[in-house]
């Protein structure tokens, strides 16, 4: 869930305030988060505002510039008016520092012991110092439990506070004795405001649509992306918001995103029952929030599809995130999993991290068995376990995403991930009956293709020769009768050319209708609507395609 604007640092002075630790973690790479801190923490040394606590001087470290005191007054104080300064202790001159020329700036080391040399200074008259770290995350983890454990910081109410990019290394027993904060990437306030601030300067319209355009990107990047569309198109495009979005997410190596599929659930062909379904189950409250609140029903955060391969699960999510106008956000199993212990879960939660930013927006999982289940330790180490266990704790949460997963087999899926909370309903793809055969045929030909058909193709005789086959398998037909036409030099695709196509082709019926038996079974088990499931009873009978294959090739004779 998002926090509002300056929550996270209201958390932090709370917890500071009533004495938790020292040493606060901030796990945030955002310039400006970082920006937000420093200016919260300057002004609480006015206390005009009513804070918790007072900082009476604050102390700035980073890599680059070393150790610098910031100062300034209460009066129109902005970040870019700050006055950064070096710090030159007056009596111990081996810590005074010059940026300039070769003597080089003040280290991590040296800036520590500077804050005791401090403390030591001012036993008459102690000042709390806020020391504020900006540092690379593998300094962290040692820094963070030597810090906790200093008595010197306690006794003098100094507080450190950690900037880094990645808190996962640092060993639980270390991080339970630090203030851990986790900021939100960003939130509608803050982007708003961003955005706000600009179009004063460039005189543009701020709404909501705009505002939520840019979920997902933290501030530095919000301002940042802004800027670039207000002096690339002279006004807000939100075209290159999405693109940068885009890139992001896919930089990431943990998360692709899947196009919507053009035109909708008229694009995939078929599926009737599926679609008035999920159109009655999840599209319309995902449609109308409100409403559905205001009756009390939940909305749908789970969504699992199963059934026979190539029957269009996936192109399915895409042709129902087309008509839900939301983003289709898929995770990469393959580059989540590592063999090392602790890795797979940062990387999972990296994406998680993703979703729940971008949100709202569809997850999906194709073979979601690579998450949906527990492992054996034994073999690998923990890591099944230690990514279903995070995954499950996540879909427990408050989010404003919807899981899409699908598999074949659905007694693969753990009990904890399939129960009622976390999956709110179990959706079987059968095979095509013949009408909706027909209308795959025509969609490769005339909608996802532009095939050139002579007048004598028959899509209603393909439909019904085809018994028994996927929608995947059907498109192969077609394309194989565009090879068939082409290597015949024929100009047009002939009904010959799809019929050869077919009797090319073969398929085991008697393992075909094994396989229809046991998916209509995992249907009556998992399918709880009952209108539904005797729409599938109905329409998915099997018959024998060659025979009806033969008796149509005699009919032609």
């Amino acid at each position: 869930m998002s926090q509002r604007s300056g929550d996270w640092i209201e958390d932090f002075e709370i917890k500071t305030a009533s004495q938790f630790s020292n040493v606060a973690l901030i796990e945030s790479n955002d310039r400006k988060r970082f920006e937000q801190f420093v200016m919260y923490a300057h002004d609480t040394r006015f206390n005009e505002k009513g804070s918790l606590v007072r900082f009476e001087r604050l102390l700035v470290f980073d890599e680059f510039h070393g150790l610098r005191e910031v100062t300034g007054d209460k009066e129109g104080l902005a970040f870019g008016e700050l006055d950064w300064k070096t710090i030159e202790d007056e009596e111990e001159d081996d810590f005074s520092i010059d940026i300039g020329g070769d003597s080089p700036a003040m280290t991590l080391n040296e800036s520590i012991h500077y804050l005791h040399e401090a403390s030591n200074l001012s036993t008459d008259d102690p000042q709390a110092h806020c020391l504020i770290l900006d540092i690379e995350a593998k300094q962290v983890s040692k820094l963070a439990r030597i810090l906790s454990y200093d008595i010197e910081l306690t006794q003098f109410e100094h507080t450190v506070v950690v900037f880094a990019p990645e808190m996962n290394d640092i060993p639980e027993n270390t991080r339970n004795l630090c203030i851990n904060i986790e900021p939100d990437i960003s939130t509608y306030d803050d982007r708003e405001a961003i955005l706000k601030g600009l179009a004063g300067d460039f005189n543009f319209d701020v709404n909501g649509s705009i505002i939520n355009a840019f979920a997902g990107l933290n501030l530095h990047e919000t301002q940042s992306i802004a800027m670039e569309s207000l002096m690339r198109y002279g006004g807000m495009n939100l075209r290159i918001v999405a693109d940068y979005k885009k890139s992001v997410i896919e930089r990431s190596g943990v998360l692709e995103v899947l196009p919507p599929l053009k035109g909708g659930f008229k694009a995939i062909g078929g599926y009737q029952e599926v679609i008035d379904y999920t159109g009655r189950a999840i599209i319309k409250p995902l449609m109308s929030p409100e409403k559905a609140k205001a009756l009390g029903k939940e909305l749908p955060k789970g969504v699992i599809l199963f059934g026979f391969w190539g029957t269009g699960k996936s192109i399915f999510v895409r042709a129902l995130a087309y008509e839900l106008d939301m983003p289709v956000l898929s995770l990469k199993m393959s580059n989540i999993k590592d063999k090392y212990v602790g890795e797979s879960g940062k990387r999972l939660k990296k994406a998680l991290n993703y979703v729940d930013e971008i949100s709202p927006c569809i997850l999906f999982i194709d073979e979601i068995d690579q998450i949906g289940s527990r492992g054996n330790a034994s073999l690998d180490g923990g890591t099944q376990n230690e990514v279903f266990t995070q995954f499950i704790s996540w879909l427990a949460e408050p989010r404003d995403s919807i899981l899409f997963g699908t598999t074949n087999e659905p007694d693969n899926l753990d009990p904890a991930l399939i129960r009622a909370g976390r999956t709110d309903y179990m959706i079987p793809f059968m095979l095509p009956d013949v009408k909706a055969r027909s209308e795959i045929f025509k969609v490769h030909t005339e909608i996802q293709r532009n095939v050139p058909l002579a007048k004598d193709v028959d899509l209603g005789e393909l439909a019904e020769i085809t018994q028994s086959m996927t929608g995947a398998e059907v498109e192969l037909l077609v394309k194989r009768a565009v090879d068939i036409a082409f290597s015949n030099d024929c100009d047009q695709v002939q009904q010959d050319h799809f019929l050869e196509a077919i009797n090319s082709y073969e398929i085991n019926l008697d393992d075909r209708q094994k396989k229809i038996s046991h998916f209509m079974k995992l249907a009556e088990r998992y399918v709880t609507d009952s209108s539904f499931k005797q729409d599938l009873k109905s329409k998915y009978a099997v018959r024998d395609r060659k025979d009806k294959f033969k008796e149509k090739m005699e009919a032609r004779t």
